[in-house]
């Protein structure tokens, strides 16, 4: 637990940073570049294994030579601390809009 909240501060940090930067070279408020980072980061930190329903449709593909790995009503995985921090940076957007 204890790395998955320190990759978290570490990545939501980065955003930051990388906000900041930006904010720096442009004169777009504070705000929207915070959030469009955190929204354009969710899109290339979400990843996982395949759910069973996905399996499915690749047997199809296949004419019926695919072979599902996981079992049927199993667990897909857990939850990235990269795509968290990036969903967080997005939703901080909104508290940044609040105090400024």
């Amino acid at each position: 637990m204890k790395k998955f909240i320190l990759k978290l501060l570490i990545f939501m940090t980065v955003l930051y940073w990388i906000s900041y930067m930006i904010y720096s070279f442009t004169e777009f408020q504070l705000v929207n570049i915070v959030f469009v980072t955190g929204v354009v980061s969710c899109f290339f930190t979400y990843g996982g294994r395949v759910s069973s329903l996905g399996e499915g449709v690749a047997t199809t593909g296949t004419v019926g030579g695919y072979v599902p790995s996981t079992k049927v009503n199993k667990f897909t995985g857990a939850i990235s601390p990269y795509f968290l921090g990036a969903i967080l940076t997005a939703l901080s957007s909104f508290v940044l809009m609040m105090f400024m």
